[in-house]
């Protein structure tokens, strides 16, 4: 099955935290890791990983993210043809906390998610 997917990429930044901090308030003692997301990079690994031949349209930033996350993408087979380089911007990244609760926060700087246009 053919599978065309146009979303965002994104670098989280994850940490985890025994309780969201409050306006002004820092938690200590995180747990912190990086990820590979964006909802449109999760759906076409999903797709890849269930057999579709993907090919992803995003836009990538000027910056280190954007090779680890194109490199992936290759690495999960999804064509790579059509994915646009904004030398402008960086690569959008997700900043999220998660409570040991499961409560999570997340602020996302699209950066070069932006730059995807119907152009």
């Amino acid at each position: 099955m053919k599978v065309v997917v146009i979303g965002s990429s994104n670098i989280d930044m994850v940490a985890q935290v025994n309780h969201l901090p409050a306006p002004g308030e820092t938690v200590g003692d995180a747990s912190f890791m990086q990820s590979l997301g964006g909802k449109g990079a999760n759906q076409a690994v999903a797709a890849a990983r269930l057999g579709g031949s993907v090919t992803f349209v995003t836009s990538l930033g000027n910056d280190m993210y954007a090779d680890i996350l194109r490199k992936n993408f290759e690495k999960e087979g999804i064509t790579t043809d059509y994915i646009i380089n904004d030398t402008r911007k960086p690569t959008g990244t997700a900043l999220i906390f998660v409570a040991d609760s499961g409560e999570n926060c997340i602020a996302v700087a699209p950066g070069a998610n932006y730059s995807l246009s119907p152009d």
